[in-house]
């Protein structure tokens, strides 16, 4: 199972994250946020860009 990462698209963080997973060829399951709908999984993990494996 590849780990998720929840990522904002506009959010300059979210995007060197995106951006340097992507240049070390890490494979992801990437799952973008609605910021006025946070899924639950989401919030679980705290207020921060965070990737959870499992």
């Amino acid at each position: 199972m590849l780990p998720v990462l929840y990522s904002f698209r506009r959010c300059p963080y979210a995007i060197r994250a995106r951006y340097t997973i992507a240049y070390l060829n890490v494979p992801v399951n990437l799952r973008e946020v609605v910021l006025k709908a946070k899924p639950e999984a989401l919030l679980s993990l705290g207020e921060v860009e965070c990737a959870a494996a499992g």
